[in-house]
C-alpha cells in the first residue's frame, strides 16, 4: 500500500502522462516529470512502458466501473449506448489506451484481464437483452398480424 503522498504523486504522474498522450505527444519520463512537476517519476515507473501500461490500466478500470454501473441499468440498450460513447471517446482521446485496445497481444496480463472483463460483462448482457427484445418484437408483429386478420 502506498503512502498518501506517494499515491498522490503516482496519480499526478499518470494524469500528466495521459495529458501528454491526449496531446499526441509521446510518453517520455522526463516530459512527464516536467508536466507533473515531480522528480520522483523514475521511482514509480522505472521504464516508459510501465507508465504507458499504468495509463492504459487506469482507463480500462474507469471504463469497467462505468460498464458495471451500466449493467445494473434497467435499459440495456441505453446502458450499452452510454458505455460505447464513453469507450469511443476514450479511444479517440487517448492514443495509449487506443493502442492497448487494438493490440492483439496485450502488453500485460492485467490489460488482458481488464479487456476480457469489459467484453464479457456489459456486452454479454446487452446481447442477451437484445435477443429478448428481438423475440418480444417478433411476438408483437405476430399479434399485430393476427389482429388484422380478425
Amino acid at each position: 500500500m502506498l503512502r498518501k503522498d506517494a499515491a498522490r504523486n503516482r496519480r499526478s504522474i499518470v494524469d500528466a502522462a495521459r495529458a501528454l498522450a491526449r496531446e499526441g505527444k509521446p510518453i517520455r519520463l522526463n516530459a512527464v516529470a516536467r508536466v507533473a512537476d515531480l522528480g520522483t517519476v523514475y521511482r514509480h515507473f522505472p521504464a516508459p512502458e510501465a507508465l504507458v501500461e499504468a495509463v492504459a490500466v487506469d482507463q480500462f478500470t474507469a471504463l469497467l466501473r462505468q460498464a458495471e454501473e451500466a449493467a445494473g441499468s434497467p435499459d440495456a440498450g441505453q446502458a450499452l449506448r452510454g458505455f460505447l460513447k464513453a469507450a469511443v471517446t476514450a479511444y479517440l482521446q487517448d492514443d495509449t489506451f487506443a493502442a492497448a485496445v487494438i493490440d492483439p497481444d496485450p502488453a500485460t496480463p492485467d490489460i488482458q484481464h481488464l479487456r476480457d472483463r469489459l467484453q464479457d460483462g456489459l456486452l454479454a448482457r446487452a446481447l442477451l437483452d437484445g435477443a429478448r427484445f428481438a423475440v418480444s418484437r417478433s411476438r408483437d408483429r405476430l399479434a399485430r398480424r393476427r389482429s388484422l386478420l380478425a
